[in-house]
């Protein structure tokens, strides 16, 4: 099983989640933020993969046509 790229804190009277740092809105229970963390965390992968597949291998590639003047 891999780690879960979150954490489930106490947060202000109700309970959070951190991902990388940044701390969430406050949920009233911990069942709620980690509903929404795995959520979150979800989005993230997918942005992350998609990002990744966005460009070629060796990084992005451009081609530019000269200019006449």
């Amino acid at each position: 099983m891999t780690e879960a790229p979150y954490e489930i804190i106490e947060h202000d009277g109700g309970w959070a989640y951190t991902i990388g740092g940044v701390i969430s809105q406050r949920y009233p229970t911990r069942e709620a933020a980690m509903i929404n963390a795995e959520q979150a965390a979800g989005d993230q992968q997918a942005r992350q993969r998609a990002h990744q597949g966005s460009e070629p291998a060796g990084g992005p590639r451009h081609s530019e046509e000269p200019s006449s003047t």
